[in-house]
């Protein structure tokens, strides 16, 4: 993982000024499942704070449509991006392809979700029969 790009992308795109210590501590006190604060995620906005100074507008955090064809695999109980952060970008994407898999937590791997990758990578507009490896839910 090329850490230097997360956080110039996330200072870029996800960075509220307004959002600081105390206000990070507020947000972990409404979440009363999670057993432990996320320290890397934590960390990594914190030093956002001095990181560089563009940040978008919300005018321009607007999805564009787009008929690329793109390829979106999110897990069910992913706490990073949840299934409706793919059912969002679906909607701006006329060419996506949407796996929500039974799989828990952040990031997919492995070597059935490798080969789809694969497959659409060569070829982006067909229906990815070998897919029926992936543990779908929907």
């Amino acid at each position: 993982m090329n850490l230097a790009m997360f956080l110039s992308t996330e200072r870029n795109e996800e960075y509220d000024a307004n959002r600081d210590s105390s206000s990070i501590d507020s947000l972990y006190a409404t979440l009363p499942n999670l057993p432990a604060k996320l320290g890397f995620f934590t960390s990594l906005y914190q030093a956002g704070v001095s990181w560089h100074w563009k940040t978008l507008t919300d005018g321009e955090k607007k999805l564009k449509k787009s008929s690329i064809p793109t390829l979106i695999f999110v897990n069910k109980f992913d706490p990073v991006t949840p299934p409706k952060n793919g059912d969002i970008f679906k909607e701006s994407l006329t060419q996506a392809k949407l796996f929500v898999l039974d799989l828990e937590g952040h990031g997919v791997s492995g070597d059935c979700v490798t080969q789809v990758m694969i497959d659409f990578m060569n070829t982006p507009k067909s229906e990815l029969g070998n897919a029926s490896c992936l543990p779908i839910l929907r």
